[in-house]
């Protein structure tokens, strides 16, 4: 199995294993190709193998511990299936013949694993044990369109883990779905470019309606873009489009990573309440929605907005396996002819000074971060404006929460930090949803990775004061019971000495001036650095 996930090209595996994984991990062990990083939490290890995939653009594995381990992970493997992540996950089972007596932690993996995985593989004999490991593998390298996962989980029992396994079955990991299809001397990768071109063939009209509809709105026309089309190449051939027509750029509130930044083109956020959405969106008269999914609410409220583009207008969905392929169709059909530069319009802020505030804050780490910076941002309501401050940056990839399920910035930060070694990574996170992994900042001084963990402390769920503002129930919060669950006070947790007891640096900052200097400090420091900010 091991020789079989290393061939595919996956190297590494964050990993938090039990008794029915020893095998596996001695088999994992002996591969000089595939590198272990252990997690504390499932949750950590699910959203570091996110991270990993979102910007290293490959597959990450984990191995993860019967069904109440992947149970530990799905929060961050439903993000990461909203980011369409590649992960193979690895999860032990109870041995074949001991199952059937429900030993206590017997589980449902497989229909756990259904929730968030796009193949789940459960090899019951070690006859189909390799077969099953390929298709695994496989799964995770097909086409998929918006929307769709590209998560596969593989559910290994025990005794199988010791028995050997038929030599004849023990293949090289490739697309055994496609292989046995294969005309003679076509290789997979050519297949797969083969299915992309005959999926995309079949979307020749509605690709043409597109373009014609997206030119004649001009300034009125909105390409709603995500996936592949946030990231540079696709974002730069988005911009060539937008140049040549007059068109707007736009993104959803959740991205699963946008490049950003000084020669990148700049790109409309949609807001995050449902009613800002809708107002910001129907100042256009044509959408393309492209690479990713249409805009929906996050929430169902009591003013009943669900579907934010009204269908009055034209409204367009490219839904197709080779999104790129598409809008290069579009590009040409209006006209473009290379690539566009974009123009030089504006610097960063400067560094702020005096009282620290939610204002100060974003300004401080947009003055301070460097050059090809990878920013986590989980900030929720304390970085509003950090969109905006950082439109003009140096050059960097910016990720965010994808799925909702909070908790997801500090895992997050260990993936980017593996998957890029040799670029800064910048948590900016909020307290509340720091602390449901905060096991993380653990794996990040083990492997001393450089990340610089900006905590925005205002020991509250902001979010939910808000929320209960919004939505104004009966009592309005105003009951203590209410309050209790609202705020992270009584007591205050205490983020330096959480930190240095995990061993990461870390130091507490009241100003901006403080917290300027500390981050100066934090992204030249060679390992974890922690800034707890006091709002």
């Amino acid at each position: 199995m091991t020789r079989m996930i290393c061939d595919s090209g996956i190297e590494v595996c964050f990993a938090n294993p039990g008794t029915t994984e020893m095998h596996l991990v001695d088999a994992m062990s002996v591969d000089p190709r595939l590198k272990l990083v252990l997690g504390l939490h499932e949750t950590v290890c699910t959203g570091a193998a996110d991270g990993y995939a979102r910007m290293k653009g490959k597959a990450a594995c984990t191995l993860l511990h019967l069904g109440p381990g992947l149970a530990n992970g799905v929060a961050n493997l439903h993000n990461a299936k909203r980011a369409a992540s590649p992960i193979l996950n690895v999860i032990g089972d109870m041995a074949v013949w001991h199952v059937h007596t429900d030993p206590p932690l017997a589980m449902d993996i497989s229909g756990l694993a259904d929730t968030v995985s796009r193949h789940v593989g459960f090899p019951k004999s070690v006859d189909v044990f390799a077969e099953e490991t390929n298709r695994c593998i496989s799964e995770i390298a097909c086409p998929v369109k918006a929307g769709q996962s590209r998560i596969s989980t593989l559910i290994v029992p025990h005794d199988l883990q010791w028995e050997k396994i038929p030599a004849h079955n023990s293949m090289v990991a490739g697309a055994a779905k496609f292989e046995a299809q294969l005309p003679p001397g076509k290789s997979l990768t050519e297949e797969l470019a083969d299915l992309r071109r005959r999926h995309l063939s079949g979307k020749e009209d509605l690709i043409k309606e597109m373009a014609r509809e997206l030119a004649k709105a001009g300034k009125a026309g909105c390409l709603f873009i995500g996936g592949c089309l946030i990231e540079e190449e696709g974002l730069l051939l988005a911009h060539q489009i937008a140049s040549q027509l007059g068109t707007t750029l736009c993104c959803l509130n959740p991205f699963h990573r946008i490049d950003r930044g000084q020669s990148l083109p700049i790109v409309e956020r949609m807001p995050y309440f449902p009613g800002d959405a809708k107002k910001f969106i129907d100042k256009f008269e044509v959408v393309v929605v492209a690479g990713t999914t249409t805009p929906v609410a996050m929430f169902g409220y009591n003013d009943g907005l669900s579907r934010i583009l009204d269908p009055e207008k034209k409204n367009y969905t490219l839904d197709t396996l080779d999104v790129m392929g598409g809008m290069r169709m579009i590009a040409e059909l209006v006209g473009c002819t290379g690539p566009v530069p974009v123009p030089a319009s504006g610097s960063p802020p400067a560094p702020p000074t005096g009282p620290l505030n939610t204002t100060t804050l974003c300004a401080a780490i947009a003055a301070c971060q460097p050059e090809g910076a990878i920013v986590v941002d989980e900030s929720l309501t304390s970085g509003t404006n950090y969109w905006n401050d950082t439109m003009h940056c140096p050059k960097f990839s910016h990720l965010t929460l994808t799925g909702g399920s909070i908790g997801i910035g500090p895992p997050l930060s260990v993936g980017c930090a593996v998957a890029c070694p040799d670029r800064r990574v910048i948590n900016f996170q909020a307290d509340g949803s720091g602390l449901y992994s905060i096991q993380a900042l653990w794996t990040q001084a083990r492997e001393q990775l450089k990340v610089t963990t900006v905590v925005c402390n205002n020991s509250k769920y902001q979010i939910l004061s808000i929320e209960m503002n919004k939505q104004k129930p009966k009592h309005m919060g105003r009951k203590p019971n209410s309050k209790q669950l609202l705020t992270l006070n009584n007591p205050c947790m205490d983020w330096v000495a959480l930190a240095t007891g995990f061993g990461v640096t870390a130091v507490r900052v009241t100003t901006a001036d403080e917290l300027v200097a500390e981050l100066q400090k934090a992204l030249v420091f060679d390992g974890p650095y922690l800034i707890e900010a006091m709002l």
